[in-house]
């Protein structure tokens, strides 16, 4: 039986981004485990190098291959935000504590 074929890209889904003079941080959730992730330029995951982070994507390359992950379009339907003074639960929480922690707690 053949092995699966490897994915063209990392399993990962973008949910932000950090980009500074000096660091760039993209933040992650990954499809299997839904677990929040943070790489920064240079780390890699999977074997997928983290080339570059830009405001609305993320550059990947492994063994000469490369992937974008970027977020929608601007213009694509998003889902309605919750109403105002609704704390944020799950892993939106997660991924508010990670951006944070990112920017070192701001």
């Amino acid at each position: 039986m053949p092995a699966p074929a490897e994915p063209d890209h990392p399993l990962l889904t973008l949910i932000g981004t950090i980009t500074g003079r000096s660091t760039d941080i993209a933040i992650f959730r990954e499809q299997s485990s839904e677990k929040v992730i943070r790489l920064k330029k240079g780390q890699d995951y999977g074997g997928w190098l983290l080339r570059a982070v830009r405001g609305r994507a993320a550059d990947f390359e492994k063994d000469r291959r490369f992937a974008v992950l970027a977020f929608p379009p601007p213009d694509a339907r998003q889902p309605e935000a919750p109403p105002f003074g609704t704390a944020a639960t799950g892993m939106d929480a997660q991924a508010l504590a990670a951006a944070r922690a990112a920017r070192g707690g701001r």
